[in-house]
């Protein structure tokens, strides 16, 4: 499944895998799994109910997270040259 995945991004977007944004998103995907599984508590029935119901959660939230973030930084990116670019704005200030 992943294969065939990476191979649609690669074919339509080249430059993803060119510019080692693969590997960056492997680094974030590490450090999220790593939070998911600290999370666990040490009852196996509370543990499966975690993992399985929160996956399903989590994922929405991941990915509404990612949407966030990616707005905040095009905002300091692409904002015009007059704009101030310190805003707080961003995900975590919606903590």
């Amino acid at each position: 499944m992943l294969g065939a995945q990476l191979k649609a991004l690669t074919d339509s977007c080249p430059d993803v895998a060119a510019e080692g944004t693969l590997d960056r998103w492997a680094d974030a995907v590490e450090a999220i799994a790593e939070a998911d599984l600290d999370t666990l508590p040490d009852d196996d029935a509370a543990a499966l109910k975690i993992v399985a119901v929160g996956n399903v959660l989590s994922d929405q939230v991941l990915i509404t997270l990612r949407r966030l973030a990616q707005e905040s930084r095009s905002a300091q990116l692409y904002a015009p040259d007059d704009a101030d670019q310190t805003s707080s704005e961003g995900p975590d200030s919606r903590r």
